[in-house]
């Protein structure tokens, strides 16, 4: 019984320390620059799904960021939230040896934000 109250009780407390859409949008704006912008054939860096454009794979990128933020939540905030995002979105060991400190500079670079 305590648990099931534990586990209720940060399931909604994670829901109501909700990321704003604004900053999901701020952090997904530079996420598409960060993965080549107009130049890339993987809008927002979209590769675990097929989308068919880019306004499929903003939303894949927001959800994913949102979902992310969730789970760093109820891991109990480690470190900082890019930080985390990062080594899921852009693992460390990429399947093309991508260097995810670059991706998370980058990342917080153009998004201005150091959460």
């Amino acid at each position: 019984m305590k648990i099931l109250a534990l586990t209720i009780l940060i399931l909604t407390s994670a829901n109501a320390v909700a990321l704003e859409n604004s900053t999901v949008k701020i952090i997904s704006n530079a996420i598409y620059l960060a993965e080549g912008g107009d130049k890339t054939r993987h809008p927002y860096g979209v590769e675990s799904v097929n989308v068919k454009n880019k306004e499929e794979a903003r939303r894949v990128c927001e959800n994913t960021i949102r979902n992310n933020y969730k789970r760093w939540l109820l891991k109990g905030s480690p470190g900082k939230f890019l930080d985390f995002l990062g080594d899921r979105y852009c693992p460390p060991k990429g399947l093309f040896g991508t260097n995810n400190k670059n991706w998370k500079r980058n990342v917080r670079k153009l998004s201005g934000l150091d959460i």
